[in-house]
Parts: C-alpha cells; structure tokens; sequence
C-alpha cells in the first residue's frame, strides 16, 4: 500500500537517559540543511548528489540562523537560562515522511504539515522546516521551540501521553484530506521479523543505497532487525507473506484432548507415580510421602 504516512518526534538535548544520543540544536540544524560535515563520506544514509533538491520550506537556510531564532525567542519570552539544566531540552524535532512510492502531492503534503505545526505550537515556536529528497523516501524535518502558552515546557508536548494525542490529531487533519493513514502494526513473530528484515536488506543492498557501504552499515542492520517494519514503511515495501502453522480441521478440534489443565497434571502425575504404590488416581499426592 502507499498510502501510509509517518509522523516521529523526539527531543533535541543533551540528555542521554533512556539510551538517548545527545544532540544540540546546532547539530541537528546542521544536519537538516546538510551542513554537517561529518557526514560527508558516506556515514550517513545520504545520496549527497542529490542533495540539491531539497528544500527549505520555512525558517532560516543557515543553521546558525536558527540557532540565534530560537536564542531571539528565548530571550522575549524571558526563558532564564539559569534554571535551565545543562541537558535540557533545546527544540522538539518532528519528522513527517510519506513512502517512496506514494501518488500524492508531496510538497502539498509537506506545506500542509507546516501549517497544521504552527497552528498546534504557534507560528513564531516553529524554528525551521525542511525537505529532505536525498534519502530512501521523501520526508521532512520540522524543528519547533518548547514554548507553549508564553511558558517553557521542555519535552512535555511529546511526552507518551501527549504524543498519542499528537500523532491521532496529525492523521485525522492532515492524513486523511491526502487519503493516508497509519497502517496498524502486526505484532510479528520471530520468522515474520526475520523475512521482514531480509526484505529491507535485500532491498537497499540491490538498490545500491549508500548506507550499505558506510562504516554505520552492521549498527544499521542492527536496528533493521529490531524494528523491521518501521523500515519497510520508510522504503515504500510491503511486508511479507509468512504462512502461520497451519489451522487445526474441525476432526483434529473435536477429537483432541484440548488444554491441559490442573487436573489433567495431577492426574498424569498420579499415572506415573503408580510404579511406587500410589493407587488411588482421583487422590491428591503427598510428595512428602513419595520414596
């Protein structure tokens, strides 16, 4: 299917409880706007050559800019830096992406994003938005100031309760006018996440992607395996047809010996225990009395 849609958030800090890798606000404006050059030579999943068909569709193009935006706003709406913690939050980052596949408008997808994220967290809180065509599916990173009501509210509008409101509004107001939704998630067993991963792999290793060959690839494959199908709906896959055992016919369930119960257990123990001179099946057992 492609009309899927996919809506992530997360916190930009310096902050590493819960596994987290620590960020600044500078980092990740670099990375949007291709800044970061680090990630030149393929240690990210960037095809760089085409890189010149992204597009900035809000905000400063400079991640310095952005930076002084949110240090601008901080200041008016007296935001102290000295009851900040050194690992506080410095932006909230939503990432919005539709499948490489998918027959929708995408800039009209993307612009309409922007909108509804300023309506939600006011127009002046929203720091930078951009497109990003140069990676496996077209996507964008929207960079927004946790300023809500005049007040600093850190990661609290993503929090796990706040979140499930956001993605559910998100698809309702900006999903469903495009004809997407959220595909709902089987739980997979070890032999469908194994199929799904081997699908994503295969995948980018036949289409040649650049993380393939990148010094990140094995931790790449590594996060493929854990959450496969959040990969395959970045790519625009499909998740693969892996037959369950087969179902019992109506002879097998009607003539076999159901559940085992309790009972069942005592009474097969009993059986057993007859050997050394247990011979009242239906009794409770003793095992303080067994030699």
């Amino acid at each position: 299917m492609n009309n899927s849609l996919y809506f992530g958030a997360k916190s930009i800090s310096m902050s590493r409880r819960g596994g987290r890798r620590p960020q600044t606000l500078l980092v990740a404006a670099r990375h949007n706007l291709r800044e970061h050059q680090p990630e030149y030579g393929a240690t990210e999943n960037i095809a760089f050559e085409l890189s010149h068909l992204n597009t900035v569709l809000l905000g400063p193009s400079l991640a310095k800019g952005i930076v002084e935006l949110a240090s601008e706003l901080k200041t008016k709406y007296a935001v102290p830096k000295s009851k900040l913690r050194v690992d506080h939050v410095q932006a909230l980052e939503f990432v919005i992406s539709v499948r490489a596949n998918t027959d929708i408008d995408e800039m009209a997808y993307f612009s309409a994003s922007v909108h509804w994220l300023s309506n939600v967290f006011g127009s002046e809180m929203l720091l930078s938005a951009v497109v990003h065509r140069d990676e496996s599916a077209p996507h964008m990173h929207a960079l927004v100031l946790p300023i809500v009501e005049k007040v600093y509210r850190g990661g609290s509008p993503i929090d796990k309760v706040s979140l499930r409101k956001l993605i559910k509004r998100f698809a309702d107001e900006v999903g469903k006018p495009f004809g997407l939704s959220f595909e709902p998630k089987m739980k997979l067993n070890a032999e469908q996440r194994a199929a799904a991963s081997s699908l994503v792999i295969d995948h980018l290793k036949t289409q040649a992607d650049p993380v393939v060959s990148s010094r990140v690839w094995q931790g790449v494959v590594d996060c493929i395996k854990f959450k496969p199908q959040e990969f395959l709906e970045l790519l625009g896959l499909e998740s693969p047809i892996v037959r369950n055992k087969s179902l019992k016919t109506s002879t097998q369930i009607f003539t076999g010996t159901g559940k085992k119960t309790s009972e069942d257990h005592d009474r097969r123990v009993t059986h057993h225990l007859s050997c050394v001179g247990q011979r009242n099946f239906s009794a409770s057992i003793d095992h303080g009395t067994v030699v």
